[in-house]
């Protein structure tokens, strides 16, 4: 946590994170949040909440707009520190294609050791440099297992793969982009 900044009880990450401890699905309120004030069982809180931190308190460099209360929406990382998830609140599901967010989201997907994702309820998209590529609807049990490009005669094209749980994977791709 940088320390100009901290929890302030926003409590947003409490309804738009899976907890499977308290078998809570991603976007439904936690039982145990309380609205300005944080978790009702903050001593006793599961793991995976202890161990979580939004890269607006975690990361210096994200700007303060990024504020889940001002942005609707929660930046989270992955323990690689090669994933970006923005998680965008029930409600706001375009906050992440409006200014300034939308601009952070094109640069940072332009750095080489990162992914991005962009979440909402029911939707996914994965940021490439060149293009947004929409995953389509997503499913609780939807995982990412394949994220970059194909190559194909010089020319390169986004491809993401996505397992459901059923175990059938569904490829999405993009345009043909030259290779650099």
């Amino acid at each position: 946590m940088t320390a100009d900044r901290a929890c302030d009880g926003c409590t947003l990450c409490c309804k738009l994170l899976y907890i499977p401890e308290l078998h809570k699905p991603m976007y439904a309120w936690c039982p145990h949040a309380v609205k300005g004030q944080g978790c009702a069982i903050y001593c006793q809180r599961p793991t995976p909440c202890r161990d979580f931190e939004c890269l607006w308190l975690a990361a210096p460099n994200v700007p303060d707009y990024w504020r889940p209360l001002q942005s609707h929406m929660v930046l989270a990382g992955d323990p690689t520190g090669t994933l970006v998830s923005v998680l965008v609140d029930s409600g706001h599901e375009d906050a992440w294609q409006r200014q300034p967010y939308y601009g952070d989201l094109k640069k940072w997907s332009h750095e080489p050791s990162w992914r991005v994702q962009v979440l909402t309820e029911k939707h996914g998209w994965i940021i490439f440099p060149e293009e947004d590529l929409f995953v389509g609807e997503r499913r609780a049990d939807d995982v990412i297992v394949g994220f970059g490009y194909k190559l194909q005669h010089g020319m390169k094209q986004p491809a993401v793969a996505v397992r459901h749980g059923d175990g059938s994977t569904t490829e999405v791709v993009g345009g043909l982009y030259p290779a650099s």
